[in-house]
């Protein structure tokens, strides 16, 4: 027995008493009667002042038997129910204490039951169920013997008042078990003759129940049955936290395993990456390697063409040379002339190669460039040094392949020489105009003086004249045509395709 009395005087509401604990027997009332006459004359002192002030109050009866108990019982039954209360409060702090320190139910639950054990002086059985399925499932007890534990582990539905009370979802209070006939057969067989059962709820529904039991009948009040709410309700709040820890648990766990799967996708295809990386390095450098290939054999085949283009025409400056020292020789005139026409056919290819290789493009020749120097040299190799004859050019910049400017510029060369051997004889004055675009797919070539014109009845498919036959057949080489024009002007017109 701890008994704890402060007091210095009764006049003082802030005035403390401090009561752990009182046992409820003989030799405690005498022991707690004898700590109590050390402030008998001051409660006396007060009653009678109390009496007094109220018999002096109009409208109260001057009854002197207001109360029977003396003031030591009055004391010892106030402090009794101080001492429940701060038991009961107590076991509040613990179990809130417990719903904040810890995410555990098992934890709170056992904490729970602890603080009741020891501050519920009337129960000597406590015990939660949880609804698992159809059971009621015992999760925690204090003060069952060990043999009625595993008969009481699990309470099928619906039996007993602890299913009576999860069903109902309301509380039930049996103050004499003699009465109830909710009891099973194993809490008459604990002894059991009073108890109060709490249902346990989350979201609306019970999932449980508190149970307290004792051996004595009206063991209990409505002190027990606050108090069971209470705790019933900080438990809700255990179980909605653990509940809500689950979810945190299992969303992390989800987090973790698709954060792992992530990493494991990327380590995957960082694999691949470098994999495809090796190879496309690889392939990149394959591919350099046959690209410097390709750029030395293209090198050395320009220089190859490029030397083609060059001897090509070494060979025909050297024919053209040999053609020139075999025509000093000559007396004829006709056969001069002939020498001096394939002398300037011969020129006119020359002068094509010589163009080639000393251009950047050895594929493709600038016509219109090509039109300029042919027919400066074909006015040189006729012997007109002066401007009685006055050659035109009418051209768009145009790039002719070696195979189509070779048989275009012979056909050029025979027009123009034509035109200044026949339309301008004896040194005769005049102009030679050469027009040479290009119409969409087609080209356009038109070679025209005004000199002496030609007959009409000339025929240029059929004629002597081995120049108009080499002209003829060159484009039907180029798959174009050739027509002649002696109305106003004498003019040839070549059109083919590009």
């Amino acid at each position: 027995m701890n008994i704890k009395i402060k007091s210095k005087s009764l006049n003082n509401e802030s005035d403390l008493l401090e009561v752990e604990d009182i046992e409820d027997t003989d030799s405690a009332r005498k022991l707690y009667c004898e700590k109590l006459q050390e402030i008998r004359r001051e409660i006396g002192s007060i009653i009678k002042n109390r009496d007094i002030e109220l018999e002096d109050q109009p409208g109260v009866s001057n009854n002197k038997n207001l109360s029977t108990e003396t003031p030591e019982e009055f004391l010892y039954k106030s402090l009794k129910r101080y001492v429940k209360k701060n038991r009961y409060e107590k076991i509040i702090r613990v179990v809130t204490q417990s719903v904040h320190r810890s995410i555990d139910l098992k934890d709170v639950i056992e904490n729970a039951l602890d603080a009741m054990n020891k501050h519920i002086e009337t129960a000597e059985n406590i015990s939660i169920y949880m609804v698992e399925g159809e059971d009621a499932v015992l999760k925690s007890y204090r003060g069952y013997p060990e043999h009625l534990i595993k008969k009481l582990k699990r309470i099928p539905r619906p039996k007993g008042f602890t299913w009576k009370t999860i069903i109902s979802g309301k509380p039930i209070h049996c103050p004499n078990v003699d009465k109830d006939s909710s009891i099973g057969s194993k809490g008459r067989e604990l002894g059991t003759k009073s108890y109060v059962s709490m249902p346990i709820c989350y979201s609306g529904k019970a999932i449980g129940c508190i149970n307290i039991n004792s051996i004595k009948r009206y063991a209990f009040d409505n002190e027990e049955l606050n108090l069971l709410e209470i705790v019933a309700n900080q438990i809700e709040t255990a179980v909605n936290n653990a509940k809500q820890a689950e979810v945190l648990r299992n969303s992390q766990q989800a987090l973790r395993k698709a954060h792992d799967d992530l990493e494991q996708r990327v380590r995957e295809r960082t694999s691949e990456l470098e994999k495809t990386n090796r190879l496309l390095v690889k392939e990149i450098l394959e591919r350099r390697y046959a690209e410097n290939g390709l750029k030395q054999s293209l090198t050395e085949k320009d220089v190859l063409l490029e030397e083609i283009h060059h001897r090509v025409n070494n060979n025909l400056q050297i024919i053209s040379s040999l053609l020139n020292l075999q025509s000093r020789q000559l007396k004829d005139k006709k056969i001069l002339n002939s020498f001096k026409e394939s002398n300037n056919r011969i020129r006119s290819i020359a002068t094509l190669h010589e163009q080639l290789y000393r251009s950047k493009d050895l594929l493709r020749i600038d016509f219109t460039a090509y039109i300029r120097n042919m027919t400066d040299n074909l006015l040189h190799s006729y012997g007109i040094a002066d401007d009685s004859i006055k050659i035109n050019i009418n051209s768009e910049r145009i790039y002719l392949d070696i195979n189509t400017a070779i048989p275009c510029g012979l056909i050029l060369n025979e027009l123009v020489s034509n035109a200044i051997k026949h339309g301008f004889p004896d040194r005769r004055s005049g102009e030679i105009t050469v027009d040479f675009n290009r119409d969409v797919n087609r080209y356009i070539l038109n070679v025209s003086n005004n000199g002496i014109q030609f007959p009409e009845e000339l025929d240029i498919n059929n004629c002597n004249s081995l120049g108009l036959k080499l002209v003829s057949s060159l484009s039907k080489q180029l798959k174009g045509s050739i027509t002649l024009n002696t109305k106003d002007v004498t003019g040839f017109k070549l059109d083919f395709s590009c």
